[in-house]
């Protein structure tokens, strides 16, 4: 074997070994949202031709399903969605929102019943929530996957201004009391 090809074999694993399973994680989950999304955009196109509380309700569940997966983001493509059935279906204007209104329901019960389950459960007897400032899904969806990427700023523990990628209070983390000091 050449020199050359050596050099590129080389350099080709090595790029390999950049995905990590944190990439695939992360790759994989962004895939899922999109599939979800996806269905939720069939299924509200099928509601506003049909005029279907059905499919419209098939759809509100969709997108809370996609809002457990990566949370707000899922939340993004609403007001298409929800506009898309207000000026396209076929029935009377109190029926639109009266129909929005139930979907809004489904889509608020779906989104919350993994938060609220995992809230609901003492701290003592569940894994640390991560990524969010308090242990809790709540604080994470408005905070971290939140507020925080919408205005690029995060939050310490004790109430300080990090901005977005810095390492933060990691000595006090939560994770870190498990790891013994070297």
């Amino acid at each position: 074997m050449t020199q050359e090809a050596t050099r590129k074999r080389t350099s080709f694993s090595g790029k390999a070994r950049i995905l990590t399973s944190s990439s695939w994680h992360r790759i994989a989950l962004a895939a899922i949202l999109i599939l979800a999304l996806l269905l939720a955009a069939w299924a509200f196109v099928v509601a506003a031709e049909k005029a279907s509380l059905r499919w419209l309700l098939l759809g509100a569940f969709v997108v809370g399903l996609g809002f457990n997966i990566k949370m707000l983001q899922a939340f993004l493509v609403l007001p298409a969605f929800y506009l898309l059935y207000l000026l396209a279906a076929r029935t009377t204007w109190r029926r639109r929102f009266l129909h929005l209104g139930a979907a809004t329901v489904v889509l608020v019960v779906v989104s919350l019943s993994w938060a609220v389950a995992v809230d609901l459960t003492p701290t003592g007897e569940r894994p640390y929530v991560g990524s969010s400032p308090d242990d809790s899904v709540l604080g994470l969806v408005l905070g971290y996957n939140g507020f925080d990427r919408l205005l690029g700023v995060s939050f310490g523990s004790s109430g300080e201004s990090i901005p977005a990628g810095a390492s933060g209070d990691r000595a006090t983390a939560p994770w870190n009391s498990a790891i013994p000091a070297p």
